[in-house]
């Protein structure tokens, strides 16, 4: 009898423990899956904050770098064009060393950026504006990573009868990769610096049609 009663309580014993293992991974389970289902529901709004806080450091970055560049070498970037007879000529070594030069200098400016920590209040990843300062907040490490590129855009404008604008600019535009905690997303910042304006005048027409 007595071995018998023994073996009912390690039979109940290991029963119970069996029930209190179930019940903590029915536990973590549900805890893993509410953490998911936070993460994905939270993703999007972070992932934009994170750009418009990603996109404020690379166009500061940018405009120092390229104010920069345009202040210490001013003979670099000046009489790239020429007109001559009412028509319009370019240097094109002198322009592409000079658009060479500001790419360079914007992309050093951005790869020297360190890890960058923001805190994102959970209020302003609800989308309310009462909600957007308060709640705890959520720290997100980023590091913006990508490359630079430098476009010549030449463009002519009719300004009048007898009169044409021209003008070019060089479009330099950082592609940017936000790590952020181990996703990445993109983002891209353009900046316009202008390199010559023209008004060329032409003669005025003695017939018009309507």
């Amino acid at each position: 009898m007595q071995r018998k009663t023994v073996r009912k309580k390690a039979g109940a014993s290991f029963s119970r423990v069996q029930k209190y293992g179930l019940l903590l991974i029915f536990l973590w389970l549900s805890i893993w899956c509410l953490c998911k289902q936070v993460s994905s529901a939270v993703w999007p709004a972070l992932k934009e904050v994170a750009r418009h806080e990603c996109r404020t450091v690379v166009v500061e970055t940018m405009n120092r770098a390229l104010h920069q560049e345009l202040t210490d070498h001013p003979d670099r970037y000046q009489s790239l064009y020429f007109e001559s007879q009412g028509r319009i000529s370019s240097d094109s070594v002198r322009l592409n060393e000079a658009r060479l030069s500001l790419v360079d200098a914007a992309e050093k400016a951005l790869s020297a950026l360190p890890k960058r920590t923001i805190t994102v209040p959970l209020g302003a990843l609800s989308g309310s504006v009462f909600l957007f300062d308060l709640g705890p907040g959520w720290r997100v490490h980023f590091r913006p990573e990508g490359y630079v590129e430098g476009v010549i855009v030449e463009k002519t404008e009719p300004a009048a009868i007898n009169r044409l604008l021209f003008s070019s600019t060089l479009e330099v535009t950082a592609t940017v990769n936000v790590i952020l905690d181990g996703k990445a997303s993109l983002c891209a910042v353009t900046e316009c610096i202008p390199l010559a304006s023209f008004l060329l005048e032409g003669t005025t027409p003695e017939y018009y049609m309507q």
